[in-house]
């Protein structure tokens, strides 16, 4: 199985075009997709190109990777919040090693 996330594509995606929302609470939410809604189209991603490598990469010889993150957004976010990730791991390495019982 393979998880892809894109940067974003420019595509005709038509989010915003949504009952109108009527409840106070959920405005922010309402606002959020419609900002979505007008950046997509914008958004650096060749659709194209996008289904294009996927299909190479599930067709390819070698494994299929768990995740594939493509553009330099979907790149380079992956990288930074797993650095961070391992930078936290190595912080408490020995701290989480001392949950096992001794053999």
């Amino acid at each position: 199985m393979m998880l892809v996330e894109p940067s974003g594509a420019r595509t005709k995606w038509n989010a915003g075009k949504t009952a109108p929302v009527e409840i106070n609470d959920y405005q922010q939410f309402a606002e959020m997709i419609s900002g979505a809604a007008s950046g997509t189209t914008q958004a650096p991603g060749d659709p194209v190109r996008i289904a294009q490598l996927m299909f190479d990469v599930a067709t390819a010889d070698e494994p299929v990777p768990g995740h594939l993150p493509l553009g330099e957004f979907a790149t380079n976010g992956m990288k930074q919040e797993l650095s961070t990730s391992l930078a936290e791991v190595e912080q408490y390495h020995e701290l989480s090693l001392k949950a096992d019982a001794p053999a």
